[in-house]
């Protein structure tokens, strides 16, 4: 069965790191979170390209996971 966590990732011009928030749940908390930290992971290593700093912008990420049985 798949599941989706929807995060949004949002830049405000100025602030130096991204806001991460759920916009959508998978229905499992436990997903959520890890959603969630996984994202948030990632903006602290992401390099943006020069075209983008210092902008306000945000990117919706959906996260599949597949639940085995």
């Amino acid at each position: 069965m798949g599941r989706v966590a929807v995060v949004v990732v949002s830049t405000v011009a100025g602030v130096p790191l991204p806001q991460v928030s759920l916009s959508q749940s998978s229905g499992f908390e436990l997903l959520d979170q890890e959603a969630l930290m996984l994202v948030a992971q990632a903006v602290t290593t992401a390099v943006l390209p020069d075209s983008l700093h210092n902008r306000t912008f945000a990117l919706t990420l959906p996260i599949h996971y597949r639940l085995g049985d």
